[in-house]
Order: C-alpha cells, then sequence, then structure tokens
C-alpha cells in the first residue's frame, strides 16, 4: 500500500537519499551529486556538500549541509517532500540521540503550539521554526540509516525583508552558538562594530549576509539586551512589550521547561527583527533540540525536576517585575496542558515515528549500523528508549504541574473523546503526520486511527 502524505509517499519504506562525493570538510563545500528517490519519482541533482555541526563532527554518521545545483552548476531551488523551495538543506544524522526523533519532535510540538510572530498579519506565510521529514540515507548505495531532512531558520523562513543598499538594513538575524554565554545570561559590555563577525563568542549574524557583501548591524540585538540588563524597574515594566515578542518568549520559556531543552536557553536559538527601523520587537527561534526529552547534549540522562531559565535575565525580571507575568506562564500551562501538552498528543507525535521506524524495519537497521560505532560511540535500543522517554515525560509533566499549580481535572469519557479529536486534527494540520479521510484519521502507514 502507498500513502501519499504531506508531500511524502509512503509505503514499504521511507523516502531515499543517496549522496555521492569524494571529500568532505566541515567548512568547506564540495562537489558531489544528489539523488532523492520518493515513491515513483526519482530527482536527480548536483551538490555542494559539507561537514554540519561542531559536536556532531565527531561521529562516524555524519551530518550534511547541502545546497543543490542543476546539471550547469547553478543553483536550483526545489520543494523536497513537500517543504519550502529551497536550495540549501540540512540531512540532520541525530547521531547522538538515542531516540533518533528528539529534534523533530520537540519542533512538531513547538510548531503546534507557539504564538504567532507579531508581525504575522504583514507575512502570512512566516514559520518560526522548521519542518523535517524522515528519510534513509545512502553514501555511494551503502546505507547510512535514519535521517531528517530539514529546512533552516534563516532570512526566507521568517520573512525577513530583503537587504537592500538604498534602503539601508531594515531586518537582523542573529543565532547564538556559546551556552551559558548568550546575551540573555550576561551583560552585553559593548556593541559591537559593522566589522565583527563573532560578538564576545556568543552571536554570530545571519541576516544580512555578510559573506555576501551586506553589512553586519548589531544595533538591534545590542539594543534588546541592554534594555533588559540595564532599564530601571519602571521603564522595563512599560517598554518590555516593545523590544521582546512577549506570547512567543512565553511559549518558548514553556517549551524549554516542557521537554528540559536547557541547551536552547542560551545557545540553539535565533533572535532576529523584522523592522529595525520601526519596531525594536526581538523573535524568538529554537534550533537544534536534542538536548531533549530526557537526554543531555551527549545523551546522558537528564534529570526530571531541572528548572530552567533560573539564570536568564529576561525572565527573572518578566517573573519579578512584570505584573501577572508568572499568573500568564501558570494559565498558559494550563491550556497546554488541556491541548499539546497533554499525554495524549505528545504520544501520539511520539507513537508516529516509533511506529515508523518499527514498520519500516529502520529501527533494527540503525541499531545494526551505528550503536556503539565510532569515535564517541552511543550504544542504544530504540524500543527500549519509547519506554524511557515517556516514562521520563510523565515524571516530568508531574513536576512542572507541581511549578505551575496546575491540577488535572477528570474528564468526563464523550468529552475526552472530544479532546482526542482536536488533537489529532492539530497533528493533522500542522504536523503533517495524519490524513483526514471519510471523516477517519489515518496515518502515513496507511493505518486507521481509532
Amino acid at each position: 500500500m502507498m500513502l501519499l502524505c504531506g508531500g511524502v509517499v509512503f509505503g514499504e519504506s521511507l523516502p531515499k537519499i543517496y549522496l555521492s562525493y569524494d571529500k568532505l570538510d566541515r567548512d568547506t563545500f564540495n562537489n558531489g551529486t544528489f539523488t532523492l528517490v520518493n515513491g515513483e519519482d526519482t530527482l536527480n541533482l548536483c551538490m555542494k556538500v559539507r561537514h554540519r555541526g561542531a559536536y556532531a563532527a565527531r561521529f562516524e554518521k555524519a551530518a550534511y549541509a547541502i545546497k543543490l545545483l542543476d546539471e550547469k552548476g547553478k543553483k536550483y531551488e526545489t520543494s523536497l517532500l513537500g517543504m519550502r523551495k529551497d536550495n540549501y538543506w540540512v540531512l540532520d544524522a541525530m547521531a547522538i540521540d538515542k531516540a533518533r526523533m528528539r529534534n523533530r519532535v520537540a519542533m512538531d510540538i513547538w510548531l503546534a503550539m507557539s504564538h504567532d510572530p507579531w508581525y504575522k498579519a504583514q507575512e502570512k506565510k512566516v514559520i518560526n521554526g522548521y519542518r523535517g521529514q524522515i528519510v534513509e540515507v545512502f553514501l555511494d548505495s551503502m546505507p547510512r540509516g535514519i535521517y531528517c531532512l530539514m529546512e533552516r531558520i534563516d532570512r526566507k523562513q521568517l520573512k525577513l525583508p530583503k537587504y537592500v543598499d538604498s534602503l539601508g538594513v531594515q531586518s537582523t538575524l542573529y543565532k547564538s552558538i556559546r551556552a551559558e554565554r548568550s546575551g540573555f545570561e550576561k551583560r552585553p559590555s559593548y556593541c559591537p562594530s559593522s566589522k565583527v563577525t563573532v560578538w564576545d563568542y556568543q552571536w554570530e549574524p545571519k541576516h544580512p549576509d555578510y559573506e555576501d557583501g551586506e553589512p553586519i548591524d548589531w544595533r538591534p540585538l545590542y539594543n534588546m539586551f541592554h534594555f533588559i540588563w540595564d532599564a530601571d524597574s519602571t521603564t522595563f515594566v512599560d517598554s518590555i512589550a516593545s523590544y521582546v515578542d512577549l506570547p512567543v518568549w512565553r511559549d518558548y520559556e514553556l517549551f524549554c521547561q516542557f521537554i528540559a531543552a536547557w541547551d536552547n536557553t542560551s545557545k540553539n536559538m535565533y533572535v532576529s527583527f523584522y523592522d529595525t527601523q520601526n519596531d525594536h520587537r526581538g523573535l524568538v527561534s529554537p534550533w537544534d533540540i536534542d538536548h531533549s526529552f530526557g537526554r543531555k547534549w551527549d545523551s546522558s540522562e537528564e534529570s526530571d525536576s531541572i528548572i530552567l531559565f533560573d539564570k536568564n535575565k529576561l525572565s527573572i525580571r518578566l517573573r519579578k517585575e512584570y505584573p501577572g507575568y508568572q499568573d500568564s506562564l501558570n494559565q498558559r500551562w494550563k491550556e497546554l496542558r488541556q491541548t499539546i501538552f497533554s499525554e495524549q498528543y505528545v504520544d501520539s507525535v511520539l507513537d508516529y515515528y516509533f511506529d515508523l521506524y518499527q514498520t519500516t524495519g529502520m529501527d533494527t537497521l540503525e541499531q545494526r549500523l551505528w550503536s556503539g560505532v565510532g569515535t564517541v560511540p552511543v550504544v542504544f535500543d530504540i524500543p527500549s528508549e519509547r519506554f524511557y522517554i515517556k516514562d521520563w515525560l510523565q515524571r516530568r509533566v508531574a513536576f512542572l504541574d507541581s511549578c505551575y499549580h496546575y491540577e488535572k481535572p477528570d474528564v468526563p469519557t464523550e468529552q475526552q473523546s472530544t479532546i482526542e479529536k482536536i488533537i489529532h486534527q492539530k497533528i493533522l494540520l500542522d504536523g503533517h503526520m495524519y490524513i483526514l479521510k471519510s471523516e477517519h484519521v489515518y496515518d502515513c502507514l496507511g493505518r486507521r486511527y481509532k
């Protein structure tokens, strides 16, 4: 049986990507070829490829950054597996993740629960996150196992205005690259000049693109951090909503707490400014969420009672000084626990990927190829990790329920059925993981949801 879901054809196997190259570096893109086989469709292209990630470079199972090219070597933009049209793609190896899904599951949840950016009315197609599809990768016809083909967080994804020389810098995007040293946890000592490409070992400018000769403008980011750290209490309360997209930040804080994404409280985040000439508001976007769901960046176990954002200056000041902020966290937690953070919803997202791996046989193949293999070996068993994540998450939610003063209500059976229906429609609309057909819901392997 073959079934189309979110642009992806599933049946006996996952979509397949075949890579071939002679050389792989961390900093230089090298020539190669790229083939995507999705059901009866095949796409053959040239590519430029490099190794992606700093810590990921230690692993024998490589993660890739890929730029697609046509036969003449020109940039080739296309939509892959139902995602955006682009030429620059990421193949996430998930080598440190014992479940091979944490980054993807976390982002599926974020896309389902986060508030729209403040400028959604102007940019209706903005996506504050990145979509991805699970694929099987081959290198020179040799199997390399489970990967996630992903979009990126960039100007295009966030619908930031392009740089136009005659108009000056209208929008900016920055990436945090150093844990525990982001501007939220460390007072900005100075505003860097336009020649600085890494600010105090913490931030990199991503838009405008200085590598293409466009200018660097650090002022929006510096001004936001300077305000967060140095504004007096009255000014902070009156104006913080003009410097930070607060509904998104509140969701970001709860999201990271929910899955214990410690790495994303300072590192692995983007901050963008849509309109630097008329609006100060910075938007936060998560990235690389592999430190989550009970495991750290090195796959060791994470506590189920860890408290995040305890050193984050923005969160500290909001809780202490901003009227009603803690109450709004409690209320938002209650809303999410009855929908996206409910056991039914999260189990459905996790089960989708675990069932997909089991049905296609990829869990067995992945373990045979990579368990305990390489210079930084990670011994894993995907089925046992299924139990670990769910058990850890149950304990984590119980701990956070007490922190946010939430008591789970007794829900009548008929109301529970309605909640489950809403939850799965949400997965259908945002996660592209379920199909609604003839009033019945089917997963991507063609099984009817009961």
